[in-house]
């Protein structure tokens, strides 16, 4: 009995020093050691020790034919659970390690599969005599049973070494079956398992993927996908490629390089068909990037007054193409001219100058993700914030950070617009928005009109400056031997005359 609570104690030892290295390998991110197997040969050898123990109270008479059946299967399965410790010791925790290079998975399970059927073999020889290599050559019944019933595993299991030697992608590539895409995130001895862009784990057999085509993409690698859209025939190719651009050009989540591509494809029966070319960093981002895109473009042609045509016959009464407020008097109107009137760049404006403010600005719509102003850019435009939500980022792609949020009623690049500054920040809409553009050319009439309106705007925004600002505009000033309302005069009373 001695011994049963030796080996028990073991078998605890055992158990607690996988759970340990378990949680420790988790909590580095490594692979942690094989338990289950380790688990099970502790349980059944703990019972298999109690049975032999017993054997004189237990089934005295029978209980010597499953003798060494009981210990030819503890045996087995203490090695077993051996070999699959070893072979992750071996072969995955160097690898976690950086010891050497990653060894596939399959690899390991080949490993593991000959290690276990060459302990069997000795296992089965040593307890009951038996020779199982001379059984199976000899009996040509038993290979033609053994053939037929695994034949499909056999295929899968050569398709999978097949697989490992060709190499034609690796853990973490993406890949195209048939109509499955995704992930590979392992190849083993039987399938290949693939993680979609919806999250499931598609489970398929080595022998199909060696009989059919596929197409991966390396991991971090640049991914492209291929838009097709038809526009109307009013608008001249060169302009619709040039929008078409734009809208690439400005979203952050196309990559700058291999730079974004718009051509020509075919002309339909009611729309110029063009085909976008455009790549991102990771497959994952086709389903949001392809609907973002999509939905800018839209946001954009409406801006520009056209549409995306409709294979019908119609008869279409264009509006002007920039949707300028009508110059009647409405409801919507006299909320803008209330709007501006409560601004304090504005409240010294008179009832009858907004509303020849707001009759000559422009209303805009733009998409979530659309950039509104560009950092770097001129500023010719002023925009209010009627609705939605935006976000002034400052920096490149590369080193972004959040300056402010905006959201209604806020005045977008009033800086730019009153000093002729470039562009500090980049304003992106978070959210689908609604914004007012007054132009210069719509505020200079105004302020020529009468001149103190400019200084009163030129004071608050000396008093409204920022000192981080300050410091920049005071030296760009300094420059220009101006003040920032000397530099207000010349954009908005003198540029005309000059």
């Amino acid at each position: 009995m001695i011994s049963i609570f030796v080996e028990l104690a073991i078998g605890i030892v055992v158990v607690a020093v996988l759970l340990l290295l378990g949680k420790f390998c988790r909590q580095h991110s490594f692979t942690p050691p094989p338990s289950r197997l380790p688990f099970i040969a502790v349980l059944l050898t703990t019972l298999f020790n109690i049975l032999m123990a017993g054997r004189n109270n237990i089934l005295p008479n029978s209980f010597i034919v499953f003798e060494s059946a009981l210990k030819a299967a503890d045996e087995l399965i203490v090695s077993l659970a051996v070999t699959r410790l070893m072979v992750w010791a071996f072969l995955q925790l160097p690898v976690d390690l950086k010891l050497f290079k990653p060894i596939a998975k399959i690899a390991r399970d080949l490993i593991f599969l000959v290690a276990s059927t060459i302990i069997t073999i000795i296992i089965f020889q040593h307890y009951f005599s038996i020779n199982l290599v001379s059984l199976a050559a000899t009996s040509a019944v038993l290979t033609a049973v053994i053939g037929l019933a695994a034949q499909e595993t056999l295929k899968n299991l050569f398709a999978g070494l097949s697989l490992e030697l060709d190499c034609p992608f690796e853990e973490g590539d993406w890949v195209s079956v048939n109509e499955v895409c995704g992930e590979i995130k392992s190849l083993r001895l039987m399938t290949t398992r693939l993680l979609t862009v919806t999250g499931e784990m598609v489970v398929i057999p080595n022998s199909q993927l060696c009989n059919v085509g596929l197409k991966r993409v390396r991991r971090n690698r640049p991914v492209g996908q291929v838009l097709t859209i038809g526009l109307d025939y009013s608008l001249p190719p060169h302009q619709a490629m040039a929008v078409l651009t734009s809208v690439l050009l400005k979203h952050s989540k196309i990559l700058q390089e291999p730079k974004p591509v718009v051509r020509i494809d075919h002309f339909g029966e009611s729309a110029v068909i063009y085909k976008i070319y455009m790549w991102q960093s990771s497959p994952f981002q086709r389903i949001s990037l392809r609907s973002e895109i999509l939905e800018h473009i839209w946001y954009t042609l409406q801006r520009e007054g056209h549409g995306i045509p409709y294979p019908i016959t119609e008869v279409i009464v264009r509006k002007n193409a920039h949707n300028t407020i009508n110059e009647d008097i409405n409801e919507s109107t006299v909320a803008l001219i209330s709007t501006l009137g409560n601004l304090s760049y504005f409240e010294h404006f008179s009832y009858e100058k907004l509303e020849q403010l707001v009759i000559t600005s422009t209303l805009r719509e733009f998409g979530n993700g659309e950039t509104i102003i560009e950092e770097g850019s001129e500023g010719g435009s002023l925009y209010i914030l009627l609705k939605g939500s935006l976000q002034a980022i400052k920096g490149r792609q590369s080193d972004q950070r959040l300056l402010n949020t905006l959201s209604p009623v806020s005045m977008v690049g009033e800086m730019s617009f009153y000093t002729g500054e470039p562009r500090s920040a980049t304003v992106r809409c978070i959210e689908a928005s609604t914004l007012l553009e007054i132009k210069r050319s719509s505020l200079s009439p105004l302020l020529k009109e009468e001149p103190a309106l400019l200084e009163e705007i030129g004071a608050l925004i000396e008093t409204r400056q920022q000192p981080s600002d300050r410091t920049t505009l005071a030296s760009s000033t300094s420059r220009k031997k101006s003040t920032i309302v000397s530099l207000m005069r010349q954009i908005f009373l003198y540029e005309d005359e000059e």
